[in-house]
């Protein structure tokens, strides 16, 4: 089973929507390939996973791989598109369940839904009861700026400007391995605090995986927008730049992708050959994209 494999990239309406007759979604169903967009989810190891959505069954099937040896969800906020509880009970229907459980990480702010979903009886009479009751799965709390060892990492959560069903602020999430190779993974983050660009000052980003929901055809509001866009995206990406976090030695991949984008995913990869000001290669990902 590959690591870093993106397993969905696009945001909550997915691409096509299937109620939708947009130009980008009427594109989509013409093209297909690189095109189809499932909801957000990321696979960083056999291990851990980022977002447990309502696409997860399919996203497994279509990547070839089980969830046998996962061990660590990180939720990067509670809307339903990152994280489904009605997916929770796919461990109610398995018969031979994962051997160890499986730990789903909220940040302070967002656990408040854990607790919500242990007295959901619509999901309690679905199957979630027995999944609770098997210790299949737990819930643990994260607090932004703390590091905590996960797996093979060391994984800070920051705040990204995106509130969730029950958190006022998102996670963006920071991975740094054994040989000192950093992740970070910011979707649904909106332009970033201050205070979470002055933390990446002291961590230089080998691999950057951001969102840019919208296209560049809106207004501009760094401090209320709840997405990205392609202008304030590479916005942000000179600030990372200038302050070291972004260099030659980082890979930038575009994800979370809506179908406000009226460019199909080759005409954004043309599209982000023009940022030539940058020490690094901007890519987009799909749907599968295995970073190596």
């Amino acid at each position: 089973m590959p690591e870093k494999v993106f397993w969905g990239t696009g945001s909550a309406e997915g691409i096509p929507n299937p109620l939708c007759k947009c130009p980008a979604c009427e594109k989509a169903r013409k093209m297909k390939g690189k095109n189809i967009r499932s909801r957000s989810s990321f696979r960083l190891s056999e291990d851990i996973l980022l977002d447990f959505g309502p696409d997860l069954v399919t996203q497994a099937q279509r990547n070839g791989g089980d969830l046998m040896k996962l061990r660590h969800v990180l939720i990067t906020h509670t809307h339903y598109d990152h994280f489904s509880a009605f997916a929770l009970c796919q461990f109610a229907g398995s018969y031979i369940p994962p051997k160890e459980p499986v730990a789903f990480y909220f940040t302070e702010e967002a656990y408040e839904m854990a607790d919500y979903l242990c007295h959901d009886e619509m999901l309690l009479r679905n199957g979630f009861r027995e999944t609770l009751e098997s210790g299949t799965i737990r819930f643990e709390k994260l607090k932004f700026f703390e590091e905590k060892k996960i797996g093979d990492y060391i994984v800070t959560p920051l705040p990204g400007r995106h509130p969730g069903s029950t958190e006022k602020r998102s996670a963006n999430y920071l991975f740094e391995d054994p040989e000192g190779e950093a992740l970070y993974y910011g979707t649904d983050t909106g332009y970033y605090f201050p205070e979470t660009i002055d933390f990446l000052k002291d961590h230089p980003v080998n691999t950057l995986i951001t969102e840019c929901t919208w296209d560049e055809n809106r207004p501009w509001n760094p401090e209320s927008d709840k997405h990205l866009s392609l202008g304030t995206l590479k916005e942000l990406l000179k600030v990372l730049s200038a302050q070291g976090t972004l260099g030659s030695f980082s890979r930038v991949y575009v994800t979370h992708i809506s179908h406000s984008h009226k460019r199909t995913h080759e005409e954004l990869e043309d599209f982000m050959l023009g940022w030539t000001e940058f020490p690094f290669k901007v890519h987009i990902a799909y749907d599968g994209m295995e970073i190596k």
